[in-house]
């Protein structure tokens, strides 16, 4: 078996969330049902977002040990949350686009809602147990990429790797909840200062600038994840495309875009470096400046409404 009596790194991306935390999480039990070992590699600390009861434990240094890497949910070694070492073949297992050449061997399926769909039918075909553990982890990238069974990705697919893992003992409820309804002190602070200055356009375009210099003093610098801002305005507002760009403390900006119809946000992203889905997708660019970045962002996104 490939996963036999080796050592394997996993590098999820950049800005942790569920669906690279718990295919991360899931895929390390498989390696271990297969009689392997592995490390999660990441400068970000899960125990710092909603994420933390999946139990991850993530190394900021290499190993004096490993046979390979593994990139999960991305593609590409300027996304991973940790530098990927060039002295090992690399796979990459991840449900984006493809948007480039990087990686000895991929499995990409971007029909799937997650990565984690990905990392149960490499179970599956292995013949592997799983446990509540795994269940939970899995479940928990399928609620987290399809918005809680609401976005379009939701298939019969997503549906029926759900039930199955609900049906391992993973608890639907507790991960919805934590979706859904896990909102912190520090979030409630943000969303109270920047929903005012969220912006809309009569061409169905919707924008929110978050400069570190707003931000520090109110949630120790910590900005609110995009997707949360975006859920709220496809909640209650009308709008066709939604982009939020966010500067960090080192002066980088991350950008996230989603949209209700439009499928050319993987394209937009691509200007600035990014990538994504059709319908959701992001980048970052380092130190830029903000103002530029937004208006030649919105030019872009004007080109498709």
């Amino acid at each position: 078996m490939i996963f036999e009596n080796k050592h394997f790194l996993l590098f999820p991306h950049k800005g942790l969330d569920g669906d690279c935390l718990g295919s991360s999480r899931a895929l390390q039990l498989v390696i271990e049902n297969a009689g392997g070992s592995s490390d999660i590699m990441s400068n970000e600390d899960p125990n710092d977002t909603k994420w933390k009861d999946l139990n991850i434990v993530t190394r900021n240094k290499l190993p004096p040990i490993y046979h390979a890497c593994i990139l999960v949910d991305c593609d590409s070694p300027d996304r991973t949350a940790f530098p990927v070492p060039d002295k090992a073949p690399v796979l990459i297992i991840d449900h984006h686009e493809e948007t480039g050449s990087y990686g000895d061997l991929k499995i990409v399926d971007s029909s799937a809602a997650s990565t984690g769909i990905i990392v149960e039918e490499i179970r599956k075909e292995l013949q592997l147990p799983a446990s509540k553990e795994y269940a939970e982890a899995i479940l928990t990238t399928i609620v987290s990429d399809t918005g809680g069974f609401r976005h379009d990705n939701t298939d019969k697919r997503a549906l029926f790797i759900a039930s199955t893992m609900v049906s391992l003992g993973a608890s639907l409820k507790q991960i919805l909840d934590r979706e859904l309804n896990n909102c912190s002190i520090e979030e409630i602070k943000v969303f109270q200062a920047f929903i005012p200055k969220i912006k809309f356009f009569d061409n169905g375009l919707a924008g929110l600038v978050i400069k570190y210099s707003d931000i520090k003093d109110i949630s120790k610098g910590k900005t609110t994840h995009p997707a949360e801002f975006q859920k709220f305005v496809a909640t209650y507002g009308d709008y066709k495309v939604m982009y939020i760009l966010s500067e960090q403390e080192n002066g980088d900006v991350k950008g996230s875009l989603r949209s209700k119809d439009l499928e050319k946000m993987d394209a937009v992203a691509s200007v600035f470096g990014g990538g994504g889905h059709k319908k959701a997708a992001g980048f970052l660019v380092p130190k830029g400046n903000i103002e530029e970045i937004e208006n030649k962002l919105k030019k872009e996104i004007n080109k498709y409404l």
